[in-house]
């Protein structure tokens, strides 16, 4: 009885090593036209794929994770059953650099107070989880460069108060002393209280005109005002015009 067990238990442990390895094996067709296409798109750079898997409910895709052995960015490939394929290295490489810009600009303490600063959307326009953006290469970029920021989260252990002052620091740090001629049209800023997810959308004219203390009390009111029903509500203040209150859009 003993021995019927232990050969039952390895015939589970060899199932779940090969569905693992079914799932995750390095295909040599697919290694190859992974290394194929990275090495056209990319010359003279050191790739390693990190996994990847297909997904046979979208055309047979296969999502791979990539890291850049120069610069250590992190990135994903969409390739599909046919010849298209379709990366996020050089929008995720100018995120990251831009991102350490803003960082340094903005301080440690500020900085520990935002979870994640995002320039560019990694998707192309209008195509959303299926072709990513592209970005040319640079060696360096500035802040003069930032007109527009696609998504700034906030830590999860903010109040409604502090909020508002942090959205505001970010934006003045960034954008009212003299020598700045960083001038942003639109960002994102992304926060949630309690189970409510808030994506505020707004431009440095209108933060700065409103000041510290009419951040937060724009921030309170449009909290106070949200249905507790919704998970997800949008906000925008933007300058030249406002709306009366937040548009909600409930998941």
């Amino acid at each position: 009885m003993r021995n019927i067990s232990r050969f039952i238990a390895f015939l589970l442990l060899v199932s779940l090593v090969f569905s693992l390895v079914s799932c995750t094996g390095y295909n040599e067709d697919v290694a190859e036209r992974i290394n194929t296409y990275l090495a056209k798109e990319y010359p003279g750079r050191e790739f390693a794929v990190i996994d990847y898997e297909k997904h046979n409910e979208t055309s047979g895709r296969y999502e791979i994770n990539v890291r850049c052995l120069d610069d250590g960015v992190e990135f994903m490939m969409y390739m599909y059953s046919s010849i298209a394929v379709t990366d996020s290295y050089s929008v995720e490489r100018a995120n990251s650099m831009m991102a350490e810009l803003v960082t340094d600009e903005l301080g440690k303490e500020l900085s520990e107070k935002i979870e994640n600063i995002t320039w560019n959307n990694i998707f192309a326009e209008r195509a959303t989880n299926y072709r990513f953006c592209e970005v040319e290469l640079s060696e360096k970029f500035a802040l003069e460069e930032l007109d527009e920021i696609y998504e700034v989260e906030l830590t999860t252990a903010l109040s409604e108060e502090e909020i508002g002052e942090v959205i505001y620091d970010f934006v003045y740090e960034l954008c009212d002393e003299t020598e700045d001629s960083c001038e942003i049209e639109r960002a994102k800023f992304v926060f949630k209280i309690d189970r409510v997810s808030y994506h505020f959308t707004t431009d440095s004219e209108s933060v700065l005109n409103l000041g510290k203390d009419g951040v937060v009390y724009y921030i309170i009111t449009n909290i106070e005002e949200t249905p507790s029903s919704l998970r997800e509500v949008e906000l925008e203040y933007l300058s030249g015009g406002t709306d009366d209150g937040a548009e909600n859009n409930e998941e």
